[in-house]
């Protein structure tokens, strides 16, 4: 089912699409990307599972609403609207850090969780930041989108260590048309809620199962942060995809994909 639904009392709209039956899985994509990302988990995930996917504000299909943006309270209003009390929730980047903080205050919601080269609220990591994104800044200030797309291109899908030529013209021609998506909601003037709390003390008593993925070729801040997940939370499991960057399940979906199943047989309810 493809649909989009009022949330908040219908002042926001969310670009939505399901599928399948049995235990629920959302998936919450990254920041430089939208629902499209998932394209080759979502088939596979709905023979097993009631596989939810959408377009967080600002991006795809879902446009931003001037005033307060919490993505996680969004994300929670949108498993009330569909009816989930309980999910196992999947994110990459920005979505990882969403279904984190999700976790860390709406524990009872959460079943699992499923970390792609995530953010945490509140940890900073040692590794310095490379120059690229001090360019990539410049850009947004600039309003020059196209440069931020060839830069946010380089940082994320293909990665600061390869040369593009290294991921294939079809992922980064699609990363780059969902990244676009953003653009056209950036005058919407919204007041951003998430990040204002450190998630990382709450991390300890998190026991529930959380399976950690990273790209080889991610960034060296990512991959630390994936390092300190996997030292803090209880209940990790680890996975560093290789010759990957931070879109790993668009990048390598066969590896994600096996990595994903394994890890959801095996924390699955017995």
């Amino acid at each position: 089912m493809t649909t989009s639904m009022a949330i908040h009392a219908g002042r926001v709209v969310l670009y939505a699409e399901e599928q399948g039956t049995g235990p629920v899985v959302v998936l919450v994509h990254a920041g430089v990307a939208d629902h499209r990302m998932w394209d080759a988990q979502m088939p596979w995930l709905a023979e097993t599972h009631r596989t939810i996917r959408y377009d967080a504000r600002g991006f795809g299909h879902s446009p931003h609403v001037a005033g307060p943006l919490s993505y996680t309270d969004d994300l929670i209003a949108l498993m009330d609207t569909l009816g989930v009390p309980r999910a196992t929730l999947v994110g990459c980047s920005f979505g990882g850090g969403t279904v984190l903080h999700a976790a860390v205050t709406h524990p009872e919601r959460v079943e699992r969780l499923v970390l792609v080269g995530a953010g945490v609220s509140g940890f900073q990591a040692a590794s310095p930041l490379d120059p690229l994104f001090d360019q990539i800044e410049e850009a947004y200030t600039a309003h020059d989108y196209e440069s931020v797309l060839d830069l946010e291109e380089k940082a994320w899908v293909v990665g600061l260590r390869r040369d593009a030529s290294s991921v294939p013209a079809e992922v980064r021609a699609l990363a780059r048309e969902m990244n676009r998506t953003k653009f056209a909601y950036e005058d919407t003037p919204v007041e951003y809620l998430d990040g204002r709390e450190s998630d990382v003390d709450a991390l300890s008593a998190l026991e529930i199962p959380v399976l950690v993925v990273v790209g080889d070729q991610d960034c060296a801040d990512v991959r630390e942060t994936a390092d300190f997940l996997m030292r803090t939370l209880p209940r990790a499991t680890g996975a560093v995809i290789n010759d990957a960057a931070h879109l790993p399940s668009l990048e390598r979906p066969a590896e994600f994909n096996r990595i994903l199943a394994d890890w959801l047989r095996t924390t699955g309810r017995h």
